[in-house]
């Protein structure tokens, strides 16, 4: 399977191209979309992409120069150039880039199509090469540092549930952390001195502080990075000495006593980040804090750490610059500040972004894992009951008002659940089942929206049929009549009737040819003709449909 990024800053271009286009059929697993080029260079970081079709004039970054960087970090990654503008100079701009194509716009789907299969048929000769097994190595290996970095960020956000998954993931990306390793996080904020720069150029920065990090603590320590939604970075350091480390096996992040040698482990750390921050100063002219964890074990304390981590850059460092602050082993840094806070109410996907999505089942089950944690952790907060009803009530407010709907109207039939009166609910029993009708609600809502604008495409395709029946009726005409793609209109015809637009119209056709033989003296090649087809064809359709020639039909 193939993955691919779209790069324009016209969403009408982006649109079209991800939603009428059959990309299942093409072997296209994803499609990723970008607005620019730094965008763009932020997606093929995280994703190892395979084929890149950008616009040519963008703001910011041309897709020329897009190209240009491409080819110089990721050599294997092919690329498509979209132009508005057929001069001869563009097309050599694209030449020079060596881009695998120059395509015009408005490009057709056939178009883009036919190119997409002619690089997959390149990539694929180049994947099987004589030494095809070597070369999925190289590519793999020319990729790992992106899928470090993935992986690590998937740890950060919650994922990985499943330990056998992680085990088999480590493994395979050579990355020498084990579950229940020693494990320290490093939390890193760009500051001064990198403001001024565009984000092309701060990925640079980023990629020579973790050389930096990587050449400063590799002798003690196992290093891995990534960055998180914050952009800031967090490395990941497993004490290489594990038996000067060693701690107890069910070590809790809320209330951790930590060995004097770990003590000494974390002194031995804070130097080597003092270290980073003069180097970085002196080689990059800029300054950066640094947040050093207290121990957790891999990779149960991931998520904790870092929660952990934000929390102490925000209120120890906060607006000040060049900060560096190592926790010690209790948790008097944190719990005077911190009284807890919710996790799955914010964890992404978020429930504003399921909704949005039209992903219900999904919503239903955020909705479960929330009230579970509050249940669990601040049932007697009545301000973490607040800050759930608030958050809940503003994703189904945003998403209704996107939909063209007012959640007072939605649930003005509906008196038991109230649309923006918190004090209806004063326990978190009462408020989950408000959440859940609501959610209920919005989703019958929705889908009646669905049928009913499906309904009234459906109606203005079988008027035209009407209407036009003796002309030349396709597919294609109909999808340019009610101004849609036709696999797209093909799909929702078929969910909706349940039989094709070509049935449809095979009907309709056989049907009036029926009636009129019947009803009118019309001659055969007239009638022929009033629907749509040639006399000598005709005959052979009527004839396979109804078992009976026209004329046989007729006298019947």
């Amino acid at each position: 399977m193939f993955q691919l990024l779209i790069v324009d800053d016209e969403l009408s271009v982006l649109d079209g191209l991800e939603l009428t286009i059959p990309w299942r059929e093409l072997d296209v697993e994803n499609i990723y979309r970008a607005e620019n080029g730094f965008e763009a260079l932020e997606i093929l970081k995280r994703h190892p992409i395979d084929i890149v079709i950008s616009d040519i004039r963008m703001p910011g970054m041309s897709g020329l120069e897009l190209i240009q960087e491409i080819k110089r970090r990721w050599s294997g990654v092919k690329t498509v150039i979209l132009s508005g503008h057929g001069e001869f100079q563009y097309a050599q701009d694209a030449i020079r880039a060596e881009a695998e194509d120059f395509l015009l716009k408005p490009v057709s789907g056939d178009t883009v199509m036919r190119t997409v299969r002619k690089i997959q048929e390149r990539l694929r000769q180049e994947w099987d090469g004589v030494n095809s097994a070597q070369k999925m190595k190289e590519t793999l290996r020319e990729h790992l540092p992106l899928l470090r970095n993935n992986a690590l960020y998937d740890l950060l956000i919650g994922k990985y549930a499943d330990r056998s998954r992680l085990e088999e993931k480590l493994k395979h990306l050579e990355i020498p952390f084990a579950e229940g390793d020693a494990l320290f996080l490093m939390l890193i904020r760009i500051e001064e001195g990198f403001a001024a720069y565009d984000p092309g150029s701060l990925s640079l920065f980023e990629f020579a502080i973790g050389n930096m990090t990587a050449e400063i603590f590799g002798k003690q320590f196992c290093t891995w990075m990534t960055s998180d939604p914050n952009d800031y970075l967090v490395v990941a350091l497993k004490p290489l000495r594990t038996g000067e480390t060693d701690m107890p096996a069910a070590v809790a992040i809320s209330n951790a006593a930590v060995p004097k040698r770990l003590t000494d482990e974390q002194l031995v750390m804070e130097r080597l980040a003092n270290q980073l921050q003069k180097n970085v100063l002196s080689y990059l002219k800029g300054k950066i804090s640094i947040i050093v964890s207290r121990p957790g074990r891999f990779p149960a304390d991931i998520r904790g750490l870092h929660e952990t981590n934000l929390t102490l850059m925000r209120h120890r460092a906060g607006s000040d610059q060049g900060i560096l602050f190592a926790m010690g082993g209790g948790s008097d840094e944190v719990a005077s500040i911190e009284t807890g806070s919710l996790d799955h109410l914010y964890r992404t996907p978020n429930l504003m972004q399921l909704l949005e999505a039209g992903k219900w089942d999904d919503a239903e089950e955020k909705l479960a894992l929330i009230f579970d944690e509050v249940q669990r952790q601040f049932a007697e907060s009545r301000e973490h009951v607040a800050e759930v009803y608030h958050s809940l009530s503003a994703s189904f407010a945003y998403v209704s008002h996107k939909n063209g709907r007012l959640l007072a109207g939605l649930l003005s039939r509906h008196p038991e659940l109230p649309a923006s009166k918190q004090d209806e609910y004063p326990s978190l029993a009462q408020l989950k089942h408000w959440a859940e009708g609501v959610l209920r609600i919005m989703r019958s809502d929705m889908e009646k929206q669905i049928r009913t604008a499906r309904a009234s495409i459906i109606a203005k395709v079988h008027h035209y049929i009407f209407e036009h029946l003796s002309d030349d009726v396709s597919l294609q005409t109909l999808a340019d009549h009610v101004h849609l793609h036709p696999v797209y209109l093909s799909k929702i015809y078929k969910l909706e009737t349940d039989e094709t637009l070509t049935e449809y119209l095979h009907r309709v056709r056989m049907d009036k040819a029926a009636a009129m033989l019947k009803q009118t003296s019309e001659k055969i090649y007239k009638v022929a003709r009033l629907i749509g087809f040639e006399n000598t064809y005709f005959t052979k359709v009527f004839k396979k449909h109804f078992g009976l020639t026209p004329q046989e039909y007729r006298d019947r």
